[in-house]
Formats: C-alpha cells, sequence, structure tokens
C-alpha cells in the first residue's frame, strides 16, 4: 500500500429534491434533467410513480415515461427500471419519486409477523442494493422525495397565515448524504436552496432551478480527465 496523488475523475451526478407538495419537485427536475441531457447529447429517461401526474408536463418537455403503478413499487422494480434506462443507452435518468419505494418498505414492514428488528433486518438490504443501484449506475440521476408536510404560522397582511413546508423528506433519514447534493424546494416560491452541495454550485444560492443549473452540473461533472469509475 503506498500513497499516490489524487486526480479528479469525472463523475456522474447524483442529485436529490426535496420538498412539500405543490413546490415543483417534478418540474425542477424536468427542467436539470433537460439542460443534461442537452450536454450528454441524451434523451431523457423517466422513472414515474406518481400515476397521470408522471405526464402533465409532457407538453413542455421531451422525455420517455416508464411508470410504476402501485404493485410495481419494490426495491427491484426500482432497481429494473434504472437498469432498463442504462441498457437502453440513456445518460439522465429522472426518479419521481423515492418516497413510494420507503412507503413500500414500512406498509411491507407493517404486515409482517415477528420481531419488528429482525424484520427489518430483512427489508434493509433490500433498500441498500438499491440505493447502491442508484449511486453506482453509470447514469446521471435526478430523484425527487416528498417532504414531511408540516405547517408553521406566518405574518402576512398583519394576519397570521399557515405555510406548508418540508421537513426533511419521506425517505431514509439519511438519504441527503448520499447524494453529490441535495436542495429543499420551497412549497410557495419553488425556491431551491442546498442542505448538501459536494458540487458548491448552489452554496449561498437561493433560485428556481432551470436548464442552465444542469448544463452547469455537466460541466462540473466533467472536470477530470479521467472516466467515471463504477
Amino acid at each position: 500500500m503506498a500513497f499516490v496523488k489524487a486526480e479528479r475523475e469525472k463523475v456522474w451526478i447524483k442529485l436529490l429534491l426535496e420538498g412539500a407538495s405543490g413546490s415543483g419537485k417534478s418540474y425542477s427536475a424536468l427542467r436539470v434533467a433537460t439542460g443534461l441531457a442537452k450536454k450528454c447529447n441524451s434523451r431523457v429517461a423517466y422513472i414515474g410513480t406518481e400515476g397521470s401526474r408522471d405526464k402533465y408536463y409532457a407538453n413542455e418537455f421531451d422525455y420517455d415515461l416508464m411508470q410504476l403503478d402501485e404493485n410495481h413499487r419494490t426495491p427491484e422494480d426500482y432497481i429494473n427500471a434504472i437498469n432498463d434506462a442504462v441498457d437502453g443507452g440513456y445518460k439522465v435518468v429522472i426518479i419521481d419519486s423515492l418516497t413510494h419505494e420507503w412507503t413500500w418498505l414500512n406498509e411491507t414492514h407493517n404486515k409482517m409477523s415477528g420481531n419488528s428488528f429482525q424484520n427489518w433486518g430483512k427489508l434493509k438490504p433490500r433498500h441498500k442494493r438499491f440505493m447502491d443501484t442508484v449511486l453506482l449506475s453509470p447514469i446521471h440521476v435526478i430523484a425527487t422525495a416528498r417532504g414531511k408536510d408540516e405547517y408553521v404560522m406566518e405574518e402576512k397582511n398583519g394576519k397570521s397565515v399557515p405555510r406548508k413546508v418540508g421537513m426533511g423528506s419521506q425517505q431514509d433519514k439519511d438519504i441527503a448524504y448520499e447524494y453529490t447534493a441535495s436542495l429543499m424546494i420551497e412549497q410557495d416560491t419553488h425556491i431551491a436552496s442546498a442542505d448538501k452541495d459536494n458540487t458548491h454550485l448552489f452554496d449561498g444560492k437561493y433560485d428556481v432551478l432551470t436548464e442552465k443549473d444542469g448544463e452547469r452540473l455537466y460541466a462540473w461533472a466533467n472536470q477530470g480527465d479521467k472516466p467515471a469509475q463504477m
């Protein structure tokens, strides 16, 4: 074993978008993915779990959709969908959303008899294989996760009014640490802010995500001389 000079490698972007319902996670994901795909010379693969909402923006954006219905939301279903995107030659995939996988795990756990800790011991490896597929697959991933919606009271025009905010996400509590960048999107303004950002592209910035952000992420990901190692 010996120390050698570290060299920057090209990487595959793994971006997480979190937020309360109505914050614009899907729309933001499509804007960023469109910018990324343009630079990659690739179409966008879209893994959708939101039913008819997966097609709301089909008249504004160009993407290829695979829908996972309520009977196909296991970790393995997500894994297969990601692998299909890679095998299909896509360079950019949207997963909208991760929350349904986590919901499936929790609902399955609640139905299992016996020791709760041991039951999670059976399910967590399946979740880890899914996360490993997201993080290690040779494809740019933009994933969304529903926020744990809560309401806070704010002063507006001299009155106290409720505002919905996303407190964390309906997913594994450590999920944000796994991604290249994790952005929280405000429900009322659609402005994104970083709670984790290895790229430093979003540090201290508060703005609506656009296609330009996808292009900036592509430029950052391709700064290295070596190809991405997976």
